[in-house]
């Protein structure tokens, strides 16, 4: 069909694909399976080797996500806007836990997971409630990761969930695979799936019903006074630990052209001042491990963020007050702000881009500031 049909038919069939379908036509064959869907800001690929049995697993993988999202609608997660990429397997062993089923595989670049499933027996004979206990035990997991609430109130948000049954919404009667089988035919097993075609299933865009769009608003611990009071406490604690350096900076030629790029990108002077921070304790403390640090260090650490900067401190060169440098800075500086506000990182490599989308929409990030002295009034807003 596609060696008969002209250019402008074969692009009306992708465009059809994907505006009324689930997918562009023929996306289900190839050597890989994949299945595509958005909910609550997550954005999902599902990926499985094409034959029947891991299709029909990651099918119930999907499906089980799916309802658990829209059962968690009303909940406010405080779930980061993240692709989520999960690769399904099929787990053939007996017995084996949490550490055996689920992988978390590093990555700043939206999450991604290895799944490992039991596959469904035949009709009656699988335990349900074991396929169940693996589905919704895989699915939090994922789901805590992308989420910033701290465990304690994830927790809660889940438990409210089961007591409204969403345990009993996951499998209508039996297990995906197996209502699957009972309509399989002898034919299936002779398609050839892995034939390649010219679409592919995570090609273009997914859309989202409205009431599964990405919760926006203000977060969950976020409040105006709030955020006024961590500014003043910052503004205020930035200017004594910064006292020498920020008027080395104030007068260096160098460093002036360098805070006009910034102000004219949206930078406020708190992004700038944690920002020059975080590079002079990394200076004065170029490989400290809190984990490892003296009781003397940790205390003379503390002293050094929060109380007077010495004159007898290390002076910081002005080179190292990069504009890539200072951005770096800034965005790991988000880790720490999440805690101020009562929330978590559960990443094992955080998704920088994602949290900072999440901070700036629902708490303020680039937008809230209180009244202030300017820290470089020499620089001035433009040139």
């Amino acid at each position: 069909m596609l060696e008969d049909a002209e250019k402008p038919f074969d692009n009306s069939w992708a465009s059809f694909g994907r505006e009324q379908l689930t997918g562009p036509p023929f996306s289900d064959l190839g050597g890989s399976h994949c299945i595509r869907f958005r909910a609550l800001g997550t954005d999902w690929s599902v990926r499985c080797a094409n034959d029947r049995d891991s299709v029909w697993a990651a099918e119930r993988f999907a499906a089980g996500a799916q309802v658990m999202l829209a059962a968690l609608a009303r909940e406010d997660l405080c779930l980061v806007p993240v692709k989520i990429a999960v690769t399904v397997e099929l787990n053939r062993q007996s017995t084996s836990g949490l550490s055996e089923s689920l992988e978390a595989l590093p990555s700043n670049d939206g999450r991604k997971w290895v799944v490992r499933l039991k596959p469904a027996g035949v009709p009656g004979d699988s335990d349900v409630e074991e396929l169940e206990l693996e589905l919704v035990t895989t699915l939090t997991m994922i789901l805590r990761e992308a989420s910033l609430l701290p465990d304690d109130d994830f927790s809660a948000a889940m438990r409210r969930a089961h007591e409204k049954g969403i345990g009993h919404k996951l499998f209508v009667g039996r297990p995906f695979d197996e209502l699957s089988a009972a309509f399989a035919t002898d034919q299936d097993d002779q398609l050839d799936r892995t034939a390649e075609t010219t679409w592919k299933s995570d090609d273009g865009s997914f859309g989202v019903h409205e009431e599964l769009e990405w919760q926006r608003g203000p977060g969950p611990t976020y409040s105006q006074g709030r955020a006024d009071e961590l500014l003043q406490a910052r503004y205020d604690n930035l200017a004594k630990s910064l006292r020498i350096t920020s008027v080395m900076l104030r007068y260096s030629p160098q460093f002036q052209p360098i805070v006009r790029d910034l102000r004219q990108r949206g930078w406020l002077d708190w992004h700038l001042l944690t920002a020059v921070h975080n590079i002079v304790m990394d200076h004065r403390f170029p490989e400290a491990q809190f984990d490892r640090l003296s009781e003397e260090t940790h205390k003379e650490m503390k002293n050094m963020a929060f109380g007077l900067e010495s004159a007898s401190s290390d002076p910081v060169p002005v080179a190292r007050f990069a504009l890539q440098e200072l951005d770096q800075r800034r965005q790991l500086a988000m880790l720490a702000l999440l805690n101020h506000w009562g929330l978590e990182c559960h990443q094992m490599t955080p998704d920088i881009p994602a949290i900072e989308h999440l901070l700036t929409d629902r708490y303020g990030y680039w937008n809230d500031d209180v009244p202030h002295e300017d820290p470089f009034p020499d620089a001035g807003e433009d040139e």
